[in-house]
């Protein structure tokens, strides 16, 4: 198992598809912005109300440092999986968004072989085919 999904293990509990998916969509936005994590950034995510695709929060916390502990992520409930991050040092804002398809196929992976399988899967997939990345205003 690579040092990212051993992290995810150790955090999660397992590597099921949404949580790496929320690592790689915080890791992608932080890149994009060129935020400072933990104390740098404010998260938003959209997500249901219960697992698996909640475990996206997990996976964006793990990457960007945002805790709800600090008081920078917020959960709204909702029938999309998506990231809002914002840049705390220049407020610029993108919002990263899953491709459903591709996490469908993930899904299908950890129900016939592995969660192992299906996380490297995500892991492995290009960003582009992975995530939709575009600029926005900071809704609150």
């Amino acid at each position: 198992m690579s040092e990212t999904l051993d992290l995810i293990c150790r955090i999660h509990g397992h590597v099921g598809p949404y949580v790496v998916a929320g690592v790689r969509a915080g890791e992608r936005a932080l890149e994009h912005l060129d935020a400072r994590p933990h104390f740098g950034v404010d998260a938003i995510v959209t997500a249901p109300d219960a697992p698996p695709p909640s475990c996206f929060i997990d996976g964006v916390q793990l990457s960007t440092g945002c805790t709800l502990g600090k008081r920078n992520i917020e959960h709204v409930i909702g029938e999309t999986v998506e990231l809002i991050l914002r840049n705390r040092d220049t407020g610029e804002a993108v919002r990263v968004v899953l491709n459903q398809d591709l996490v469908a196929r993930a899904v299908e992976i950890l129900q016939t072989r592995s969660d192992v399988e299906a996380g490297a899967f995500m892991l492995e997939c290009p960003w582009d085919e992975l995530l939709t990345l575009e600029a926005c205003q900071w809704p609150r």
